[in-house]
């Protein structure tokens, strides 16, 4: 009997030890093409029978150019600039005191979220501001344009999203917008 217990176990041991057996061919990885950073692009030497760029009437790229700027559409010559979600005017109540510096957050929320889906900061804005909200202010990748946001406002004299110390006011939109409003009105609470 012992015996045969140590043969049965010695047979299950070397069939679950084994390696898994395999009808098919594994599946096989593309390797990950990798992005290379090459600080010498866009550098180009010039030689005798070059012309530098910008030089006799040439127009070459302004390497001070401010990235936010987009380039002219070819079709149309038109600036394409980035898509703007919202834009509107913040403004303070009555009697207001502002601090000596502080920071004012405009945020677009998907309703009920906490994180913003667009954000921008601005630093000690004189008041009413005129704010615009942007493909360039998404803080996660591309916030999608089919959904309505609850845009807020955040006064910080802190500079802080977070409250803390300092004057700290949270206003939200009394109604989700869709994006592309226009016009829109918030009043900093006291």
């Amino acid at each position: 009997m012992r015996r045969l217990v140590l043969l049965l176990l010695l047979v299950v041991g070397c069939t679950a030890c084994g390696d898994d057996i395999q009808f098919a061919d594994p599946p096989t990885r593309e390797p990950a093409q990798r992005a290379v950073h090459d600080p010498h692009a866009g550098m180009r030497a010039a030689g005798p029978a070059e012309t530098p760029a910008g030089a006799e009437g040439e127009a070459g790229e302004d390497p001070f150019a401010d990235p936010e700027e987009e380039d002219a559409t070819p079709e149309t010559g038109e600036a394409a600039g980035p898509r703007i979600y919202y834009e509107g005017t913040i403004e303070l109540p009555e009697g207001f005191q502002l601090p000596s510096s502080y920071a004012v957050f405009v945020s677009a929320y998907v309703p009920g979220g906490r994180v913003p889906a667009l954000t921008r900061r601005y630093e000690k804005p004189s008041f009413p501001l005129h704010f615009q909200l942007t493909d360039k202010n998404a803080p996660f990748g591309a916030a999608p344009w089919d959904k309505e946001y609850t845009i807020g406002v955040i006064f910080s004299e802190r500079g802080d999203v977070l409250p803390g110390g300092g004057k700290y006011s949270k206003t939200l939109h009394d109604k989700t917008l869709p994006p592309g409003t226009k016009d829109i009105v918030l009043r900093i609470k006291d």
